[in-house]
């Protein structure tokens, strides 16, 4: 194929690589030496002359002209090879090697590039999907109980007579030693413990059941940090309290919310809590759908893709901590783990992540969800976003080598929409569940990967 003054023709090699020949003709290779010598031209101090001022001939005769055409081959063989690239529409992941065959001293430029291209996998068994996820719509029951742990925020405790039970509080004096010696930390007077707590040590709970006001008790409990000695608890129980909740009135509703009435309370809560079950539910079959299409790729996958989702994850990490003002040493240090333990936890996701975007592609293709219509709409659509011609913009990105990746990037969105069109969704009890009704991110990031694709460069 030829343009701009660039041919290239394709030879397919083994294990997904292709060989490349390009052909840059002389009149084009020249526009690059002259642009060399331009910019030498910036830097060159030569007596008698301003910077940036130096004529190309003076410049030549002082620095020779293989030394700008070298300087102008090696600016510009990455462009002529993404230009190649754009005409043929491959799709590559890895960096290309080169071997100049002609064209280094003189006259028109052919050289090769050897490169892999991302490997077209065949997929099969996702036709009939059914996954099961949390019902959507909370119940009044889920509204009650969310209301009564909003109750709970504002109990009161009363003494009662009754044996202590979990829930209740109780006040007591205690004193904790080991060998003796009282234990400052595991010592107060008048304190407050919430029985069923599970705090200070678990034989508390267990000790403090079914006692009443007045009774004292003295056990032993295992040393938390594994002495031989056991530790020592003698407690004086004082009051046993009853925790009661508030009344769910008009009075309790104005006092901690912002409602009138508890219709108005309720009819929020129910709106809380059908945000929060839809992103469940959401949630839930984003993470089955992603799980099982990524399983569909039975295939080895090339190495180097995994390894740039491990870098880009580590760069997306590095992004994050910071935003967040903490050095790497400070976060590594936070979770316990040296910097190549971290690393290498990240090549499990990043291998379901490409096998995941590799199977998308696959289903668009085979649903013939690749036509030609489709991606001049997209390049249209984000040619208007970028206010450029839409002729214009596509000769830009094929000059740049980008249209495989776009036409990747609308691949893999066509193919989460199919999904989402085709896969069934039920809850517990065998109901349908409709897509619009949970909150899905798929769809979400399919168009947000689009957006951003119109701003990267290869």
């Amino acid at each position: 194929m030829e343009d701009n003054g660039t041919k290239s023709s394709l030879e397919v090699l083994d294990r997904n690589k292709v060989k490349l020949t390009v052909e840059v003709d002389e009149e084009e290779v020249e526009k690059a030496v002259e642009q060399a010598f331009k910019r030498i031209a910036k830097d060159a101090r030569i007596p008698g002359f301003r910077r940036g001022k130096v004529p190309r001939r003076i410049l030549e005769a002082q620095l020779g002209y293989q030394y700008g055409r070298s300087e102008a081959l090696s600016e510009n063989l990455p462009r002529y090879y993404l230009r190649a690239l754009g005409q043929l529409e491959l799709d590559t992941i890895d960096v290309p090697s080169f071997e100049i065959r002609q064209g280094q001293e003189n006259g028109a430029l052919v050289f090769d590039a050897t490169v892999e291209l991302r490997p077209e996998i065949t997929v099969s068994g996702y036709h009939h999907w059914s996954f099961e996820v949390p019902n959507p719509l909370p119940t009044q029951e889920d509204v009650d109980a969310e209301i009564d742990r909003l109750r709970a925020g504002y109990v009161q405790y009363q003494t009662v007579e009754r044996a202590a039970q979990d829930g209740d509080q109780l006040t007591i004096n205690i004193v904790g030693s080991h060998r003796g010696e009282a234990i400052a930390a595991l010592s107060a007077n008048d304190y407050d413990y919430h029985l069923g707590s599970g705090v200070v040590v678990p034989e508390l709970d267990e000790n403090l059941r079914r006692t009443k006001a007045t009774d004292e008790i003295e056990f032993e409990a295992v040393h938390p940090q594994g002495e031989d000695e056991p530790l020592h608890f003698a407690i004086s129980v004082l009051a046993v309290k009853e925790g009661v909740l508030p009344e769910i009135d008009q009075d309790w509703v104005r006092s901690v919310s912002e409602f009138e009435t508890v219709a108005e309370l309720r009819a929020d809560v129910e709106k809380y809590l059908s945000y929060v079950k839809q992103t469940e539910a959401g949630r839930s079959a984003d993470e089955q759908v992603r799980s099982a299409v990524a399983a569909l790729v039975q295939q080895d996958i090339p190495q180097v893709l995994i390894d740039q989702e491990v870098e880009s994850r580590i760069k997306r990490w590095e992004q994050t901590i910071e935003e967040q003002e903490i050095t790497k040493e400070q976060f590594l240090a936070n979770i316990g783990q040296e910097l190549d333990e971290f690393v290498a936890q990240l090549t499990e996701p990043a291998t379901e992540a490409v096998k995941l975007d590799l199977a998308l592609r696959a289903i668009a293709c085979a649903e013939g969800l690749n036509g030609d219509q489709h991606q001049l709409a997209a390049i249209t659509e984000l040619a208007q976003r970028s206010n450029v011609d839409v002729d214009k913009y596509q000769q830009i990105l094929r000059d740049g080598g980008e249209l495989a990746s776009i036409q990747g990037v609308l691949s893999k969105a066509r193919a989460i929409d199919w999904l989402v069109e085709h896969t069934r969704l039920v809850d517990g009890a065998g109901e349908t569940i409709e897509w619009q009704d949970i909150n899905s991110t798929m769809n979400k990031e399919a168009a947000s990967n689009l957006t951003e694709q119109s701003g990267e460069t290869r």
